[in-house]
């Protein structure tokens, strides 16, 4: 568009590491330090979203190919603070997780695998799991890593806040979002997360499935932020199987639980797209060892 002002849905050069808390009118000089420009005209809240009127010097210089006055489209991230919960879903939630706890209490536990090594380890890690055998992790990777600190990714919806409730009691965090809904957010605050030292907690296949087939988020977390991958898998050895997408395991109480932490697998932060699937299907490959119920269609059950 030639002259006056012109709008972009969005531009490289902007942070989208912002909350919405953060910014309010009159904070130009935050403002001014994710945007990066000289000067700052006023802001405009519509629909969800605000305008910042700028001059440009370098970042709509790209798409402008001047330094005249302009506006930059950024969306507003909530912080996962800001996800609408109801008081019955946090109690629910609290009541879930004590009650998580009291079944982990009963389980006969067999750890495979070198856990000093990962509690020695200074730098955060990502854990990777299947999303059917969840259920009792918060529990068995605190009795495993009792001083470190991580938070899981949840669903952006009533059930992620009531896992997120269930995941305090172990003093564990969530961050909200999935590839559906708040995406970006939820990626922003996961390597927030990391930058203040905490591990990352990931079920590749969910929310929604496929069940056993890794989606490709994990991988670039992983690529972008240069932290290792721990494969992990927990075998329940005597459970209950509900009729879900994910055939989700509920452990019997007093039964044997195995838990493999396999070696820690390091992503390459230049992957050609090739490349980036080979990386894909190698951790995909660790996780699905001992997997009895695979389908060639990766749990398409309905």
């Amino acid at each position: 568009m030639e002259g006056g002002f012109f709008q972009c849905s969005f531009v490289k050069a902007v942070s989208v590491d912002v909350h919405a808390a953060e910014i309010a009118p009159g904070q130009w000089s935050l403002a001014r330090q994710f945007v990066g420009v000289s000067s700052l005209g006023g802001l405009e809240w519509t629909g969800g979203v605000f305008f910042i009127w700028i001059r440009t010097r370098s970042v709509l210089a790209n798409y402008k190919g001047s330094s005249e006055l302009g506006a930059v489209r950024v969306t507003i991230l909530k912080s996962e603070n800001q996800i609408r919960t109801s008081w019955k879903a946090r109690m629910s939630g609290k009541l879930g997780g004590w009650l998580i706890r009291l079944l982990g209490m009963t389980l006969r536990r067999e750890v495979i695998g070198n856990v000093s090594e990962y509690n020695s380890h200074s730098k955060p890690l990502i854990f990777v799991l299947w999303h059917n055998q969840i259920l009792t992790s918060p529990y068995l990777w605190r009795k495993m890593f009792s001083k470190r600190e991580c938070v899981v990714l949840t669903s952006a919806s009533k059930d992620g806040a009531v896992l997120a409730s269930a995941v305090k009691v172990f003093k564990v965090g969530a961050v909200h979002g999935s590839s559906s809904r708040r995406g970006a957010a939820a990626i922003v605050a996961l390597r927030r997360a990391a930058r203040n030292g905490k591990d990352l907690v990931f079920t590749p296949d969910g929310p929604r499935g496929p069940r056993y087939h890794l989606q490709p988020g994990v991988i670039k977390i992983a690529q972008t932020t240069g932290l290792l991958v721990v494969p992990l898998r927990i075998e329940y050895l005597s459970c209950w199987t509900l009729k879900s997408w994910d055939r989700f395991r509920i452990p019997k109480p007093f039964s044997r639980v195995r838990i493999t932490l396999e070696e820690l697998i390091a992503v390459p932060r230049e992957l050609t797209d090739k490349e980036f699937e080979k990386e894909r299907l190698r951790l995909e490959n660790c996780l699905l060892k001992s997997i009895t119920d695979r389908e060639k269609n990766h749990g398409k059950d309905h």
